[in-house]
């Protein structure tokens, strides 16, 4: 599965996913997991029938600090999607801020308005609504790894000449970037030890893509800019 991610400086442990459609938010959290190596005896599930409240995120607290069973890590999938009131989510903030070493938190929500800035703040944002059904194959993936590595060793001219080829159009320089950056967030999710340079990477194709759909700016120049922050 590929999807979008707005990546921000929260707890890499913590992740927030935003979903309408509750099957994908299943599979993007059962991926995460997989990721982790975490075994379905290690995975813990929240899921109120009404809005999430105080007494749910103290057994969130409980959860997260038993031990693994299996797996190397564990996760606790807090089902947020009939709603979680704010007195919930500033109860939550701690323990996004400082998860135990051997646990991911797995918040989902409907959509991010409903959850609060500081949320959002301490965790992976992966924003399935945003997606769009954007989706491509092992072998296009394939040709975009190989194009972020080109970027990233390439010197002025060829930097030049690659925002000149991918630059051509705005919709057609949209398309690419948002492509790159679910290529750079698979490889943030595979990467072992520091991720901070993809955490930096993702953010610059990020600004870039927001320009290249929101604004009138030269795609050819936006990519120029990308190009040359990296």
């Amino acid at each position: 599965m590929w999807y979008k991610v707005n990546n921000t400086l929260g707890s890499m442990d913590s992740f927030l996913i935003t979903a309408k459609d509750k099957v994908k938010a299943t599979q993007t959290w059962q991926e995460l997991c997989k990721k982790e190596k975490i075994g379905k005896f290690d995975v813990s599930i929240i899921e109120p029938e009404k809005p999430v409240g105080i007494g749910d995120i103290r057994d969130v607290q409980k959860k997260l600090y038993l031990k693994p069973l299996q797996s190397p890590k564990k996760a606790v999938i807090l089902d947020a999607t009939t709603g979680i009131t704010v007195d919930a989510q500033n109860a939550l903030l701690k323990s996004l801020e400082e998860p135990p070493d051997n646990t991911i938190i797995i918040l989902i929500a409907k959509d991010k308005e409903s959850v609060l800035p500081t949320i959002i703040s301490r965790c992976k944002l992966i924003d399935l609504n945003a997606m769009g059904g954007l989706v491509f194959d092992e072998k296009e993936k394939k040709t975009y790894e190989k194009l972020l590595d080109e970027l990233q060793k390439a010197d002025t001219g060829e930097k030049l000449k690659m925002a000149q080829d991918f630059g051509k159009n705005k919709e057609e320089a949209a398309l690419w970037s948002e492509k790159m950056i679910l290529v750079i967030r698979e490889k943030m999710l595979e990467a072992e030890g520091d991720r901070k340079s993809f955490l930096v990477l993702l953010k610059e194709f990020e600004s870039a893509n927001k320009i290249l759909k929101t604004s009138n700016a030269n795609p050819r120049l936006t990519l120029e800019n990308l190009f040359f922050s990296i």
